[in-house]
């Protein structure tokens, strides 16, 4: 492939760059960088083996981009992987040409000590790197896999963040290799594609791009990895040699005996439900230290249960496999699945390459599974985070392999109820105290009863101060979650300024500072041509209890309404008032965790109604 690189035109890449310096740009401008060109050429054996050449030249546009592009740092892994500079080169306005001498180039460690890693990092400083240079960098890594010997895959996609000139990939397979590849092409697709076979039985398949502006993504969409244009090469596999391989890993490191039972027995000895036992041995594998090792860097192979056991500290793969044997001591069996986090994969090419994270499953009664995260420390036992949430696992079994699409867990297992007690005092005042209730696998809402009590109030003051002026907190209680995983929070504000002024009436929302709907920019556009990704089904309950002071009278409230969807949930608000109290209570359903393009019409209208009513407003006048 070097031979490959050096034919390609050195005129034409000259030509590219003296194109890029004088490509007009205002200095400072929101274009921050130019990607002149990019190419990259793969070559690959049978086993898997790559070395990949990357020619790539940037114009750094803003002062922001030559402190970014001014150093090149690569993460590699020592033990499977070489990255050589070969060449570095900055090109200036003025035509002159700064060479940096690649011998200088340092391997130093990465910024934090990892356990189980032998991460490096190769750097090298660029000299005479100025706002409108051209930053030329030429890199040849080679990749050796060691367990993953024979799996190949290479994901291509040609989205862009910056303006990019010219793209070119070119990927070489060496005669035997049995390959199979997909592509999607959207916009911006390849202007230029080209496969051949040669004589020797090599295999060369070459894509281009010119010109290509940014994409920019639509609001609260689906990963981009899914829907732009992309290629994707696999070795032929099946998931069940897959399943059969990962299972040939992780099973040798899985304990029934010793140190292993003996904690086991220790942690459930005095409870008498399994599923008290489940949690106990959840709870306790979680609580452990985590330190990450990435599996797409090439991490496969977990350490055994008793030596994460007794160093009390593991990544994802070992947390499960001494999850998983403490589960087989009473008597729960399992598998340590492999989780795809980013994104779904393409799921008719098999490869392990595509997982980057490990969880354990545990069949159902219902035929389907669920799934135990003992990395998630701070999300309750029976809850699932939400990253993921409908996203692809490969679950050894039966010996061989299952691909499931991990499901999204039902609304009320992401719920907050909050109940709202306000004391109206005249038209410009409230005494205004919300309880909060949330069963919910999002991290933050655990983390919150764990920051300093003094920020939190900083941070309640700055959010309060958003929508009043004139206020006073009077109590801030954070409480831990309790043992069935349930938060409860307090807080009782006085505002001196809860209504605004219309005409005669002074108007405000009952719900107050309630949890709202939010991410009103998926709807914000009348059509679209992406999916939409909530963070996961939700459900939000608030009921407002207002008493009026004899000196208010009510001049208008809020409509009571009722929406039922089949597909995306259900939104209720009812409104009562007798003898000076006011009652609200709405409560929404978002049932769903990815609504598809065709049915974003009919989202929309659901959606925008329920947005539209939590913003409706009771009138008051002054007597």
């Amino acid at each position: 492939m070097g031979e490959f690189h050096q034919k390609v035109s050195a005129a034409h890449l000259e030509a590219l760059i003296q194109a890029g310096l004088k490509e007009k740009y205002s200095p400072g401008d929101a274009g921050m960088a130019m990607v002149v060109f990019n190419h990259e050429y793969h070559s690959v054996d049978k086993d898997g083996n790559q070395v990949v050449y990357q020619d790539r030249a940037v114009r750094p546009n803003t002062t922001q981009a030559v402190q970014a592009l001014g150093e090149l740092t690569a993460t590699f892994s020592a033990s499977k992987e070489s990255i050589e500079i070969i060449s570095a080169e900055v090109y200036l306005p003025n035509g002159k040409k700064v060479v940096t001498d690649v011998s200088q180039a340092l391997i130093k460690e990465p910024f934090t000590a990892l356990n189980y890693s032998d991460l490096k990092i190769k750097t090298i400083s660029f000299k005479g790197v100025e706002e409108g240079s051209v930053l030329r960098v030429v890199v040849k890594r080679t990749f050796r896999p060691d367990v993953d010997k024979g799996f190949f895959l290479f994901q291509g996609f040609f989205d862009v963040l910056v303006p990019t000139q010219e793209t070119l990939v070119v990927l070489r397979f060496e005669p035997g290799t049995k390959v199979a590849k997909r592509e999607r092409f959207a916009t911006p697709a390849p202007t230029a594609i080209r496969e051949r076979k040669t004589d020797k039985g090599e295999l060369f398949y070459l894509y281009g791009t010119s010109e290509v502006k940014p994409t920019t993504p639509e609001p609260v969409s689906v990963p981009s990895q899914e829907t732009g244009s992309s290629v994707t090469f696999a070795s032929l596999a099946t998931w069940d040699e897959i399943g059969r391989w990962w299972s040939g890993l992780y099973e040798p490191k899985v304990s029934t005996s010793g140190e292993v039972r003996q904690k086991a027995e220790e942690l459930t000895k005095d409870l008498a439900k399994q599923d008290d036992k489940i949690k106990a041995l959840y709870d306790f594998v979680k609580s452990m230290r985590y330190v990450s090792i990435h599996l797409n860097s090439g991490a496969y192979l977990p350490h055994p249960a008793e030596e994460t056991l007794k160093n009390k500290y593991g990544d994802c793969k070992d947390k499960a496999v001494l999850l998983l044997s403490l589960l087989r001591c009473i008597g729960v069996d399992g598998a340590v699945a492999l989780v795809r986090v980013p994104s779904l994969i393409t799921s008719d090419l098999p490869s392990p390459r595509y997982f980057d994270h490990a969880v354990v499953a545990l069949k159902t009664p219902a035929s389907g599974y669920s799934f135990l995260d003992a990395t998630a420390a701070l999300v309750p036992y029976g809850l699932l985070p939400e990253v993921l949430q409908h996203r692809h696992a490969l679950i050894p079994r039966d010996k061989g392999g299952e691909l499931v699409l991990i499901p999204p867990q039902p609304v009320e297992n992401n719920a907050v109820e909050e109940t709202i007690e306000a004391d109206i005092h005249d038209v410009h005042s409230v005494t205004l105290t919300s309880r909060s209730r949330t069963y919910s696998p999002n991290q933050w809402y655990h983390a919150i009863p764990s920051i300093p009590q003094h920020l939190m109030l900083e941070a309640l003051k700055e959010g309060v101060s958003k929508q009043y002026k004139d206020f006073e907190i009077l109590k801030l209680q954070l409480e831990p979650a309790d043992r069935g995983g349930i938060l409860r929070n307090t807080t009782t504000l006085e505002i001196r300024d809860f209504t605004r002024k219309m005409g005669q009436w002074y108007i405000f929302n009952p719900l107050f500072d309630a949890d709202h709907l939010g991410n009103e920019s998926s709807v914000g556009s009348s059509t679209r041509t992406s999916d939409i990704e909530f963070e996961a089904p939700r459900r939000l309950v608030a009921t407002a209890t207002i008493r009026l002071p004899k000196t208010v009278k009510v001049e208008s409230l809020p409509k009571p309404m009722k929406l039922v969807h089949e597909k995306f949930g259900s939104y209720i608000y009812e409104v009562q008032e007798s003898e000076g109290v006011i009652k609200v209570r709405r409560e929404v359903n978002i049932s769903v965790k990815r609504i598809a393009a065709k049915d974003f019409k009919e989202f929309r209208q659901f959606y925008k109604a329920c947005l539209n009513q939590d913003e409706e407003l009771i009138g008051l006048k002054e007597l």
